[in-house]
């Protein structure tokens, strides 16, 4: 299968068709709901394994960023649907707090395993793994996206080890900015002003919220 054709497959209705399937046999009833470790394990399996049988054919093209972003924008909806944030959270940020790799990455890490295999030197679980953070960090300082989940999150390896297994869906909104946050909801236009509903003369967002509202100051 050419590169193409692999993007369209996993962006495409037959991975949402496999989660399903995947999310019924796995399930009793709303068994994923109160197992968010699980739905993340079926949400990974169906956007990311897929395209790693391409690796090849990864090595030669995500190369260029038009077909890196599209990657992305299709393991962004697992990402998304894993953290169960708002549909505007951006792809890095969203897998990042997700902590799934970029798909790219782990074909190129599986390929790289392949290649030490020929050559008898195999790679350990810790070296892959090590190996992947580095040149993730790498896309992650690059990006000019998630300027707040940056600043928050400035290293993949302290957030990987460290960082919890899950975030829930308020943490995903203190984490990317993008919530029930006035200014949020006046850029979606479902809100009057970007003031604060406490302080009006304060610009309502998620740094203002956790670190500087004097009426949450208790609950700090």
């Amino acid at each position: 299968m050419e590169f193409t054709g692999i993007v369209q497959h996993t962006n495409g209705p037959e991975a949402g068709r496999l989660i399903r399937w995947l999310l019924r046999t796995l399930s009793d009833q709303h068994q994923t709901c109160y197992f968010p470790l699980r739905r993340k394990v079926w949400y990974t399996a169906g956007y990311c394994m897929a395209p790693q049988y391409g690796r090849r054919a990864f090595k030669t093209s995500t190369t260029k960023k038009k077909k890196k972003n599209a990657l992305l924008q299709a393991q962004r909806t697992a990402a998304l649907r894993v953290i169960r944030s708002y549909r505007t959270v951006s792809d890095m940020a969203s897998l990042v707090l997700a902590k799934i790799p970029p798909v790219f990455l782990l074909a190129s890490s599986r390929q790289r395993v392949a290649e030490s295999r020929k050559s008898g030197n195999v790679l350990s679980e810790a070296e892959k793994t090590k190996e992947i953070i580095r040149q993730w960090q790498c896309e992650w300082d690059s990006t000019d996206k998630a300027a707040w989940t940056k600043r928050l999150i400035p290293e993949l390896e302290r957030w990987w080890f460290r960082g919890p297994n899950q975030v829930s869906f308020h943490i995903a909104q203190a984490l990317t900015n993008h919530g029930c946050f006035q200014k949020y909801l006046w850029s979606r236009k479902k809100s009057q002003s970007p003031a604060s509903c406490h302080f009006p003369t304060e610009i309502d967002d998620a740094e203002h919220t956790i670190f500087v509202c004097p009426f949450w100051d208790e609950a700090r």
